[in-house]
């Protein structure tokens, strides 16, 4: 049926169906009772209704399965008797029944809803459709028609709805070339950290450092991000929370990083000895007044996200301590608040450092580069 896909979506883009009672109707039955032949040219006449449907758009819009088949079933009638009044009407059945559990409805319907609390409602609602398959979003994507919708979708769109991150639904994120297990307790991976990584690669080069400290690691992001890219580098992981760390030593062991990578319970740099040739660092920054999104604020761990009054407490413990830990030609990368550039510099220029900035994809100061003068 080479149509089949084309004229339910078209079924669903043009009757607008909701609830009402299931149909009885088995697409494959029907099919198998009338002949494929006489299924095409069904297939054929409802495209050809709703073609004129979409061409007119008249004011009209159907809220309920029933009325939106008894629709198409008088306008079958009415434009190709030859088909007959019980073909068209079991077939216009099937068609609904079938939409009805498809991946495509499902999509539609999770993104409408989801418009309501996320700026990105049809991303999440594809996350997590390909999630509840177990598929990874390309596959979904690239052919939607082979699956049905599985029963625990919508399960995972009321989480969704009560503004818990997509990332502690589906249990991952993926940051520069890796994926990162992620739960709750743990600080969520975000795509302008990549900054840092990218700023890092651009000094190094392909030789990369020997040596990397994570400071404030989570769920290991930068470091593993580091290690990846730089096969002999070696690093410590360093995070104040228990929950945190447990999801940084899982992902070394799940990327085959766990022999090059230490992770330790610490207080930022305290205790720490040795001479690194590079420094990450990704602190809390967010002022103590600041207002978060429900999905940041009731869910990811404020430890990891506030930093005082002017969002600026942890940097002051930490810059003045990079100068003992930094290898002599060596590169420490602090993210930054896209205001905080000047603050931030000052306390680096004043602990020695030559202090450069790298925007994000956004254009907004994200990173700041210290080097030894």
């Amino acid at each position: 049926m080479t149509r089949s896909a084309d004229l339910i979506t078209a079924i669903v883009s043009y009757l607008g169906f909701s609830r009402a009672a299931e149909p009885q109707t088995d697409w494959r039955a029907v099919v198998d009772a009338i002949g494929l032949d006489r299924a095409e040219a069904v297939e054929w006449a409802m495209l050809d209704v709703l073609q004129d449907l979409r061409e007119s758009k008249p004011d009209w819009r159907m809220h309920s399965l029933w009325a939106g088949s008894e629709w198409a079933v008088r306008e079958l009638r009415k434009r190709h008797p030859e088909l007959g009044d019980a073909a068209a009407k079991a077939l216009t059945w099937a068609l609904v029944c079938e939409h009805k559990g498809s991946v495509g409805a499902a999509l539609s319907s999770a993104a409408r809803r989801l418009a309501d609390i996320s700026d990105t409602p049809r991303l999440d609602a594809e996350l997590l459709m390909a999630h509840a398959l177990g598929v990874e979003r390309g596959a979904l994507l690239l052919d939607p028609a082979r699956f049905g919708a599985p029963d625990d979708f919508g399960g995972l769109v009321e989480r969704r709805m009560a503004h818990e991150p997509i990332a502690y639904i589906v249990g991952y994120r993926d940051f520069w070339t890796i994926r990162l297990a992620v739960g709750p307790g743990v600080l969520i991976p975000r795509p302008d950290s990549e900054t840092l990584i990218e700023a890092a690669v651009q000094y190094f080069g392909a030789a990369g450092p020997k040596r990397i400290l994570d400071l404030g690691t989570g769920p290991g992001t930068l470091l593993l991000a580091a290690l990846a890219e730089w096969p002999a580098a070696t690093g410590l992981g360093i995070d104040a929370g228990e929950a945190a760390l447990s999801f940084a030593r899982a992902n070394a062991d799940a990327l085959n990083l766990a022999d090059r990578a230490a992770f330790r319970t610490g207080d930022w740099a305290d205790g720490v000895e040795g001479a690194f040739d590079l420094i990450l660092c990704n602190p809390p920054y967010i002022a103590d007044s600041e207002e978060l999104m429900p999905d940041v604020a009731d869910h990811e761990p404020s430890g990891a996200l506030f930093a005082g009054a002017d969002g600026l407490g942890d940097y002051r413990r930490i810059v003045p301590d990079l100068p003992r830990l930094l290898a002599p030609d060596g590169l420490a990368v602090l993210e930054i608040g896209h205001t905080q550039r000047i603050s931030v510099s000052g306390l680096a220029e004043a602990a020695g450092f030559a202090v450069a900035c790298k925007q994000d994809l956004g254009g907004r100061d994200r990173a700041l580069l210290l080097t030894r003068p």
